[in-house]
């Protein structure tokens, strides 16, 4: 069985890697909000501007800890084992997918209680669907016989 302190010793570290990975990449998108780009440009320039150095430091991290899974002991082998699993989750699968998923759901809220000023610069959201311009052609084509 698991000893009864490894949840304590796993949680307690993993929730302050996961609040400095996120303090990261929270304060890069709200860097380039304010320079005035638009919600979903922010948050795409900001886990591109971050990505690398997560990941590297997420996969340094784990490595680190990989070395735990060859001790003897085997509550060092239960907390190295969770501690790999869980960075690695943490960096590749949570900060890359979930994290800007959450963001976009209701970005307005992202920067609550300050306000941002308006967006100059708004790629993504300026993008129409092109199904939809085909769907207009035909509309016109249409009418005009």
């Amino acid at each position: 069985g698991m000893d009864w302190t490894v949840p304590i010793l796993t949680l307690t570290f993993m929730m302050g890697l996961a609040l400095d990975y996120e303090i990261f990449l929270f304060e890069r998108v709200r860097e380039y909000r304010e320079e005035g780009f638009g919600d979903c440009e922010s948050i795409q320039l900001g886990v591109a501007a971050t990505g690398s150095t997560i990941s590297l430091a997420g996969l340094i991290m784990a490595l680190t800890f990989e070395a735990q899974l060859h001790a003897s002991v085997p509550l060092t082998n239960q907390v190295g084992f969770i501690l790999v699993f869980s960075i690695v989750i943490d960096t590749f699968l949570v900060r890359t997918i979930l994290v800007p998923a959450m963001l976009s759901l209701v970005p307005c809220s992202n920067y609550w209680p300050s306000r941002m000023p308006e967006p100059r610069y708004e790629w993504l959201a300026n993008q129409s669907d092109p199904r939809a311009d085909d769907e207009e052609d035909e509309d016109d084509e249409d009418d005009s016989s």
